[in-house]
């Protein structure tokens, strides 16, 4: 969360990541940036972190408020063709109140108002001016909405349950109605925590949204305490109340590609630099809807030390991991049409096709140690059922509509001498999706069904790769969704394979053939 809003002079520079399968992860598939101060009207800030990056950036993105002094204000014509003349693909932070107040109730811009039609003129001209420019841009209308900071949320400024998703839907109607159909809308809640207003509520429906999105923090000990990627991704006890912002948005729109909005980490509390070197390698692996990120390039004080700058430590991992074939650079001024996800990510629509993903979450539960969560061990144990049990989840929601013809699931057995099993494993269905690798212990686990999707005689050899033929019948119900499944063995022994924590060398993977 950060109460602040991006001023006609403070920009954001937002970055869009496009996750490949794990075949295709030599092609470029993510659109990044920072957000920089006084950027995109100036760039010198810009060229100054992509020297320090050693890469340049794919996407700028700035702020405007409705109106300032009680003025409207107007398209910025000139800015967004700065942007695209540069390369990068502009995305604007929208935000329905005065600069000139930047107070949370301000009685003039409360929801009801806008549903009324008071500002139906000035939101006119203003698409009109959009659709006359005629380029491709993302549109990031009224951000954190679940939170209480902002005037258009429903826990403030006298507005009240339902208004927000009847507010949107009315300005979204007037850009179709003069035909603004170069505009992407970007739908953008915080993370979720204990006082968050539900996103179910908020969501103006799939066909008034074409991003999802969502801004997340470590604040480390300057706020709350140190949290790992994988906390602000998917939830933390201690901060969140447990909720698991990622899967709960995707439960919510579970076809629409995810920019992170906003995201950054402290130095204080932790290592910033392993936070980023995780987050730049793991990202594209343990979260595959998610599409774009930005981040938040700026020390703001009393500890925020937000930016990539702030150890030469922090700066190396990201250089390092930014680096990466997968970080596309400044090469998109010239597209057309709304912006979409990269189509390294994209499969292929070929009669027959191939795809290769690593696991959304994976995890194991032990009998001997009933409370223990090992979401973030580096190996998975897998022994007699009703013992060690490993669970993992595979994101299958972009494969809707397609015909599965062959699916097998493929494990890395660990180095350790003892590593190998000549027990049978068998792979089951796991009728659950909503699983947190974070809490999942022995004694909460998921229930595991009778329906078996494949097994394996044995996997007798330590630091080999071992293929399991899956069900493809069984497999095919899940496709459009999630796929969880679980691995045991049918005699007493211990299997030791690779999580994707090991990194994608030794990750376990799906494979899926479509017709």
């Amino acid at each position: 969360m950060r109460a602040v809003f991006l001023s006609l002079s403070t920009a954001l520079i937002l970055a869009t990541a496009v996750v490949p399968s794990v075949s295709a992860a030599d092609e470029p598939s993510v659109y990044w940036g920072a957000r920089i101060e006084g950027a995109p009207f100036s760039m010198a800030n810009v060229d100054k972190l992509e020297s320090h990056v050693g890469k340049r950036m794919s996407m700028t993105t700035w702020g405007q408020p409705w109106a300032n002094n009680g003025q409207f204000q107007t398209f910025q014509t000139s800015t967004f063709q700065a942007a695209r003349n540069r390369g990068y693909l502009p995305m604007l932070t929208w935000g329905s109140w005065d600069l000139a107040s930047k107070a949370v109730n301000e009685s003039q811009f409360q929801l009801a108002d806008i549903i009324a039609g008071k500002y139906d003129a000035g939101i006119t001209r203003w698409a009109q001016d959009a659709k006359a420019w005629g380029h491709p841009f993302l549109l990031r209308f009224d951000w954190e909405m679940n939170g209480w900071w902002y005037p258009w949320s429903e826990q403030v400024n006298g507005n009240h349950t339902g208004e927000f998703v009847k507010m949107w839907r009315h300005v979204h109607d007037i850009f179709s109605k003069v035909g603004a159909n170069n505009v992407s809308w970007v739908w953008c809640p915080n993370i979720v925590g204990r006082n968050s207003t539900p996103m179910t509520g908020l969501y103006p429906g799939n066909s008034y949204v074409d991003w999802t999105c969502f801004d997340g923090y470590n604040w480390g000990t300057v706020k709350g305490g140190w949290q790992t990627f994988d906390e602000v991704m998917s939830g933390s006890d201690r901060i969140t109340g447990g909720h698991d912002t990622y899967h709960e948005l995707l439960s919510v729109a579970p076809t629409k590609p995810i920019l992170i909005g906003e995201i950054a980490s402290v130095e204080s509390g932790g290592n910033k630099s392993a936070w980023v070197q995780d987050m730049l390698r793991n990202l594209p692996i343990k979260y595959p809807k998610v599409k774009a990120f930005i981040w938040n390039d700026q020390d703001e004080g009393d500890g925020a030390d937000w930016e990539v700058e702030s150890s030469s430590a922090a700066q190396s991992a990201f250089k390092s991991g930014i680096a990466s074939a997968s970080y596309a650079t400044n090469k998109f001024g010239s597209i057309s049409g709304k912006i979409v996800p990269l189509t390294a990510s994209t499969p292929s629509t070929s009669p027959t096709s191939s795809a290769s993903l690593a696991p959304s979450a994976d995890s194991y539960t032990s009998s001997a140690y009933r409370n223990t969560v090992y979401g973030t061990s580096s190996n998975l144990r897998v022994n007699e059922s009703g013992t060690d049990t490993t669970f993992m989840r595979f994101d299958l929601s972009r494969f809707a509509g397609r015909k599965l013809v062959s699916a097998s699931l493929k494990v890395h057995s660990s180095s350790e001498a003892w590593a190998g099993t000549s027990s049978t494993l068998d792979v089951r269905f796991v009728p659950s999706d909503t699983w947190k690798e974070a809490y999942l212990t022995f004694n909460n686990t998921a229930p595991v069904s009778s329906t078996l999707l494949g097994t394996l005689s044995s996997a007798a050899e330590p630091n080999k790769w071992y293929s399991i033929q899956l069900n493809a019948g069984s497999v095919q119900s899940s496709v459009g969704g999630s796929l969880s499944l679980a691995v045991a063995l049918r005699e007493t022994d211990v299997l030791l394979i690779d999580s994707r924590e090991s990194g994608t060398g030794t990750a376990p993977v799906l494979v899926l053939t479509f017709a």
